[in-house]
């Protein structure tokens, strides 16, 4: 009897942690349709998947779904978790993936979160409350039959990196789908996407706030190129 005792109780326990999440997430993105326990067809399974946490709504005229799941666990993610629910998120057609785990994620896990087409996020439980779920479109990419509207993922600063450095004025971001540059202003709030063909040339911010900054393209070797942003003029600084 003991046993399933224990068994009950642990499940209590995962409902509350679950129950939770969806609370939190609802609060923060009250304009997104969420829904616990939600279950889709699956694509290539024909069968039903069950989702701990389903988000949808329309962005661009497409319908998009979000899928969150919920790990409490005793173990930190591995690169294998990461991976089944890569195929998870391919069979239901989700746009956006989040693991939200109450122990962390292996090294091994975060790199293989970057899936191409798909936007997959892992949030430690202990950073919920700070977490944002990122809809920004890039907007160079031209969403079709093959995929709808691809998200960018933005860069986060270093921890060694002071207050002052650009991070405190624009935002680096890549399209999950073709590896564009956007630039979000964090003097005005506007994104402005970066044509390849306007790198190391000074552009200036859409939302007009005046700010004006370059996308620094620069050969590292190997076939390979290094971008970074450089200030050209900013509000903040005068």
């Amino acid at each position: 009897m003991q046993p399933m005792i224990e068994k009950f109780r642990k499940s209590k326990k995962w409902l509350r942690y679950e129950n939770e999440i969806y609370e939190t997430l609802r609060k923060k993105h009250p304009d997104c349709n969420f829904k616990s326990n939600d279950s889709i067809k699956g694509r290539f399974s024909k069968r039903k998947r069950q989702i701990d946490i389903s988000i949808k709504g329309k962005l661009a005229g497409y319908n998009i779904l979000g899928v969150v799941d919920c790990k409490c666990f005793s173990k930190r993610i591995n690169v294998k978790i990461v991976e089944s629910f890569i195929g998870f998120i391919e069979d239901v057609g989700a746009n956006l993936g989040i693991i939200i785990t109450n122990v962390g994620f292996t090294k091994a896990a975060k790199n293989r979160a970057r899936p191409k087409g798909i936007k997959l996020n892992i949030v430690k439980f202990q950073d919920l409350d700070e977490y944002e779920v990122n809809w920004d479109i890039c907007k160079l990419c031209d969403p079709g039959e093959d995929h709808s509207p691809a998200f960018i993922s933005w860069s986060v600063p270093y921890d060694d990196m002071e207050e002052e450095d650009i991070f405190s004025i624009v935002q680096l971001g890549r399209c999950e789908w073709c590896n564009s540059i956007s630039i979000k202003c964090k003097v005005c709030g506007v994104i402005t996407p970066v044509h390849e063909a306007y790198y190391n040339q000074a552009i200036e911010c859409e939302g007009g706030c005046g700010l004006k900054f370059k996308v620094i393209s620069e050969y590292v070797g190997d076939g390979l190129y290094d971008e970074h942003i450089e200030i050209v003029d900013s509000p903040k600084r005068k």
